[in-house]
């Protein structure tokens, strides 16, 4: 109506701006109004009545396409909680990837993927030991995470940001065997390969290097150290060591 601004004709609105919203005013009396996105689709305005002692609002709904691709995640093997209690750390071996999620709302807050590109001091790294993720650990002190990859033989130490509980500025250290557990207490790393349990020393900046000696055991699948004390298990004798 070019009484109220209008051309006096039919126009075609071609867009709406991401968080715009469209709307019309209604004449007194009642109309009814066709409304629609043209090649979307969607749940349009079919002959709606609206008016005095009718439904004034009322809401054009676009169905969300298919993608055609895999979730992000396929699922986690193994989950560790920041000592604050702010975070959740976990492995997907399907995807070859590590999640930060936030603890308060479960909302996802980092996921980096093998391959994927991470902080390191003021540029970036490769994450290139992710492949196969077996297991995760958390420090004591909630500084670094430990993310053990059965396939590339590899220990990755994250350190982890104690506001945002961002990982960045990881370091690799290399190990021979086929990891497929790891736990931390203290001041040390304990890592399963099956024929023994690996013990490795925590440097100041959350490295890793070789103890002085090892323990020996046999087919170990999963380690856990409490205290004085190191657990191992094996599912091939079933047995508890």
């Amino acid at each position: 109506n070019s009484a109220f601004g209008g051309t006096g004709s039919y126009n075609t609105l071609s867009a709406i701006k991401p968080g715009a919203v469209w709307a019309t005013l209604i004449p007194d009396g009642k109309v009814n109004i066709n409304a629609g996105l043209l090649d979307v689709t969607m749940n349009g305005l079919s002959n709606e009545l609206f008016g005095d002692g009718t439904i004034n609002a009322q809401y054009i709904k676009a169905v969300q396409p298919a993608l055609g691709v895999t979730s992000t995640l396929q699922g986690l093997e193994s989950i560790v909680i920041s000592p604050d209690g702010k975070q959740i750390y976990g492995i997907d071996p399907l995807s070859n990837a590590v999640v930060v999620v936030n603890a308060d709302d479960l909302s996802q807050r980092q996921l980096i993927k093998n391959g994927d590109t991470v902080k390191q001091g003021a540029g970036t790294i490769v994450a290139s030991g992710l492949s196969a993720v077996s297991d995760i650990a958390i420090s004591v002190d909630g500084n670094t995470v430990y993310v053990a990859s059965s396939d590339d033989n590899l220990i990755t130490v994250f350190h982890r940001d104690s506001v945002t509980g961002q990982l960045s500025d990881l370091i690799e250290a290399e190990y021979s065997s086929n990891v497929t557990s790891i736990t931390v207490d203290g001041s040390f790393v304990y890592a399963a390969d099956g024929n023994k349990v690996a013990v490795f020393d925590i440097q100041s900046n959350g490295a890793l290097t070789p103890h002085s000696s090892d323990i020996s055991a046999t087919d170990i699948d999963r380690v856990f150290a409490a205290g004085d004390f190191v657990y191992a298990t094996s599912t091939a004798s079933d047995t508890l060591f």
